[in-house]
């Protein structure tokens, strides 16, 4: 049987991937967030170019503070902060600064003298290892020294009470609208919102590969970026009837991660209690031989659809025995919860791998609000001998 995966799509989920990538952790982007194109510069003299790290002494209740003195050579520096567990993961200095221009961090260009590390955008787990991290860099650009110190976060207790008072302004099918507003003893949080029930499951699927271990780190890095005055955000493409969990992990005065604060938010209802159909339009055809080929598809779905699902087979492969319209009914009607991509509830332009001079059919089925399938549509057609230029 061959059934064909929407270019677009495949597309849109790499996408995702390296977003997710680039805001989590620096294992990941290691490994393969972005390829290294060419060699990083580095000095003969590596060890002249250098931003010597100083971590002041530690004091309970107090915020961990660090200091960097650039050598007589060093023009500007990159300072990072990881867990001790992926800073190990670091194989050498040219995959620290990939790392580190794909994660687009700033450079320093003075020396830093008792600078508290959470007004540098860092939060801490109480009693883990972290490690910071420096690279010098010379006139020119080219790379230094690497200096590394690491350290272990006290256990104390949190500074204040920091909270963040959560208001739910706009519910749709599709997206949910909230504001936030931090009170003074909160230094900074980051937002992120997961299908209810799913936060463990996130952190035990990405934890270790990413580097983080617990909910607060993973939080904060997918959030990607650090709020600190009152924030009103959109989150859009939710999946309509679904509770989620609008997530908030803040972090005092001293960078130590607070309490986890939420909200549960249930989507709209999408569609009606009647008849559930799709419309289809076959639309261009494109690509070359070298680039690979594909069909355009568009799925418009009626009123009453809650969400519909779409496809595009052979003609060859929907004549065999095993397929025909029962094979294809079964297979639009079966669940894939691994596939964030089968249910589709607005209009649905796929742009499918397809091959020259072919024929193939395209299904579409939606359901309405009660669950109800409506009849199946499909719609024949032949592509091209080639792709109009």
């Amino acid at each position: 049987m061959v059934i064909f995966i929407p270019l677009n799509k495949l597309i849109e989920m790499r996408k995702v991937f390296i977003a997710l990538v680039m805001l989590s952790s620096a294992f990941v982007a290691f490994a393969s967030s972005k390829p290294i194109e060419e060699k990083v510069p580095l000095l003969v003299k590596a060890e002249l170019v250098k931003a010597q790290i100083i971590l002041e002494p530690v004091k309970q209740g107090q915020p961990l503070t660090v200091s960097v003195k650039k050598s007589s050579s060093c023009k500007d520096y990159h300072l990072e902060c990881l867990p001790t567990e992926v800073a190990e993961q670091i194989p050498n200095e040219q995959v620290l600064v990939q790392y580190l221009r794909n994660m687009k961090r700033i450079k320093h260009n003075e020396d830093l003298t008792k600078v508290k590390l959470v007004e540098l955008g860092y939060a801490f787990e109480q009693g883990k290892s972290y490690t910071l991290l420096s690279v010098g860099y010379d006139k020119l650009g080219a790379v230094g020294a690497v200096d590394k110190l690491a350290f272990v976060v006290p256990k104390q207790s949190i500074k204040g009470e920091p909270k963040v008072k959560i208001e739910v302004l706009k519910v749709a099918t599709d997206k949910v609208e909230l504001r936030f507003t931090p009170n003074a003893d909160v230094a900074g949080y980051g937002l992120c919102v997961f299908p209810k029930g799913t936060i463990e499951q996130q952190l035990k699927q990405y934890g270790r590969q990413m580097g983080f271990s617990t909910v607060a780190e993973m939080i904060k890095r997918f959030s990607g970026k650090n709020y600190k005055t009152m924030k009103t955000n959109t989150w859009k493409d939710l999946i309509p009837n679904t509770k989620y969990e609008f997530c908030v992990q803040t972090w005092d005065k001293n960078g130590l991660y607070s309490k986890l604060e939420k909200v549960i938010v249930k989507t709209k209802v999408l569609g009606g209690n009647g008849l559930a159909k799709v419309d289809i339009k076959v639309l261009g055809f494109g690509g070359s031989e070298k680039t690979g080929f594909y069909q355009i598809v568009e799925y418009t779905p009626n009123k009453q659809s809650a969400l519909h699902r779409d496809i595009i087979i052979t003609e060859e492969a929907f004549n065999k025995q095993d397929m025909g319209v029962a094979g294809v009914l079964k297979m639009l009607k079966e669940d894939q919860p691994r596939n964030p991509y089968w249910n589709q509830y607005r209009v649905d332009r796929a742009q499918w791998n397809a091959k020259p001079n072919t024929r193939y059919i395209a299904f579409s089925i939606a359901k309405n609000a009660r669950g109800s399938w409506g009849p199946l549509n499909k719609v024949k057609f032949t592509t091209p001998a080639s792709a109009k230029k």
